[in-house]
């Protein structure tokens, strides 16, 4: 059984493509013969599809992918990597210790890759093999965040959102600010903007029982997301992140509202993916948009410490990765293992039988003590090469081999 991993990130694809692939939650996959299962990864900034696979063979996963983001595979293969095995495991592990992510040593994604699971768990979509990856993957992230300084001054693309909006605008402590969404990402911008200062903030979103219980507790007001046209009127600032897979703040309703401010300038920031915002909106006059695409070029200057503290985060998950690589080998032997058992138990209970017919002078004690020495044959003989084979760093191909000549 192999495990593999396809994926695309903002380090291979630009906004444009990837928010052309995003999961929603209601995502059911159908599985490959080939497939023994599947968990999916999607996040503002990856979609990644690890599976467990009876064949070393990315096809069905790329033509998956393709498929989803409305593209073909060779389009696709601009953008997509492929990792087999170990190194699944290992880079699983570097993104769940937020190594691979936006903002080195991010939070959410932890979080993320632990719902992944619990998802294909509920959906049965997982295998034991999947289960066991994620799972170490979770538990080196959680090593790597408490044994090093690579989460020092936690900051989550929220936080840099809003770090990027106070270097911008000098006066935010005061000024009208408005947030489109309360999920996760909305909650961590809330609380984000009450720690810079800022009073007059209101939150919109679709269920309004959400936005007054994410205003209530920071204590700002609440209105529906219907009430956008008004809001743009009003704020200096919106940051919007809203799971919509079509835009919901468009060009024209940006431009309606400026024509009642024209002289007052206007911040959208959209972290979310695919994007709230439609992108024309940046050609209004005194309208200023950002992206992740924006927030990813600006986070470059502001990693230098977290960096610092990478190589104690590798060493973290080379050890991780060390363990699992043993659990792997042997997973992948055992068939063959229990397989050549099984067929020495064969000849031996068959043989047994056939002496037995002829050994007609042994009462049941001397018979069950010809069949305890039969088992204990068995077991000396394979003893010393499956113990190697457990041990041995060719044990894959040493499989192969005793599959091959014993014809298990």
């Amino acid at each position: 059984m192999h495990i593999l991993c396809v994926g695309i990130n903002h380090s291979t694809a630009p906004l444009t493509i990837r928010e052309r692939f995003a999961f929603d939650s209601n995502f059911k996959p159908a599985l490959n013969e080939s497939l023994a299962g599947l968990i999916v990864l999607s996040t503002c900034n990856r979609v990644e599809l690890y599976a467990a696979s009876h064949v070393k063979n990315f096809s069905p996963l790329d033509e998956l992918l393709a498929k989803h983001g409305g593209i073909s595979q060779l389009e696709l293969s601009q953008y997509i990597y492929h990792y087999a095995d170990e190194a699944a495991a290992g880079h699983l592990m570097h993104v769940a210790a937020g190594l691979d992510s936006v903002v080195l040593g991010e939070p959410q994604i932890l979080g993320q890759i632990t719902r992944a699971l619990e998802s294909a768990l509920a959906e049965n979509t997982s295998t034991p093999l999947l289960t066991k990856l994620f799972q170490k993957a979770i538990h080196a992230g959680k090593r790597a965040r408490s044994e090093t300084g690579i989460a020092r001054s936690p900051m989550s693309i929220a936080g840099v959102a809003v770090r990027l909006a106070s270097e911008n605008l000098p006066h935010l402590p005061s000024m009208q600010v408005t947030v489109l969404g309360a999920g996760e990402t909305a909650s961590l911008v809330v609380g984000a903007l009450r720690q810079r200062g800022v009073e007059n903030l209101q939150v919109l979103n679709r269920t309004l029982g959400h936005a007054e219980e994410l205003a209530g507790f920071w204590g700002g007001s609440a209105r529906p997301l219907s009430d956008l046209p008004v809001a743009l009127q009003s704020s200096d600032l919106v940051l919007s992140s809203v799971q919509s897979h079509q835009p919901i703040v468009h060009t024209q309703a940006v431009a309606s509202a400026m024509q009642s401010r024209p002289q007052r300038a206007l911040t959208l920031i959209d972290v979310a993916v695919p994007r709230n915002i439609e992108p024309e909106a940046a050609h209004i006059p005194n309208v200023f948009l950002h992206n992740m695409d924006t927030l990813q070029s600006y986070l470059k200057h502001s990693v230098a410490s977290r960096q610092n503290e990478q190589p104690h985060a590798e060493k973290i998950l080379n050890e991780e990765l060390n363990e699992f690589r043993e659990y792997l080998r042997t997973y992948q032997i055992l068939p063959t293992i229990t397989a050549l058992y099984e067929r020495a138990e064969g000849i031996r209970a068959s043989e047994l039988e056939k002496s037995l017919k002829r050994m007609t002078n042994l009462n049941g004690e001397e018979q069950a003590k010809v069949e305890a020495m039969s088992r204990a044959i068995v077991r000396k003989i394979l003893h010393a090469p499956t113990s190697h084979l457990r041990k041995s760093e060719r044990a894959v191909e040493y499989a192969r081999i005793l599959n091959e000549l014993f014809e298990l």
